[in-house]
């Protein structure tokens, strides 16, 4: 998780904005990591865009690109 960042925000920014849902870390890693999960079906060109376009928008929102 980069420093500084509010990785719920981003989380529910996602989730609100494009209803998209990523998820924290599991254990020993909640809160430092994002867990993203495309793959079968969900694996499209298209899905791949959506997921980082919600992760620029929520680091933009924080002020961290």
């Amino acid at each position: 998780m980069p420093e500084g960042v509010d990785w719920a925000a981003v989380v529910k920014h996602a989730m609100d904005t494009y209803s998209l849902e990523i998820a924290g870390g599991l254990g020993p890693t909640a809160g430092m990591v994002w867990r993203v999960g495309i793959m079968g079906f969900n694996a499209k060109p298209q899905n791949v865009d959506l997921v980082l376009t919600a992760f620029q928008d929520g680091l933009k929102r924080q002020g961290k690109l």
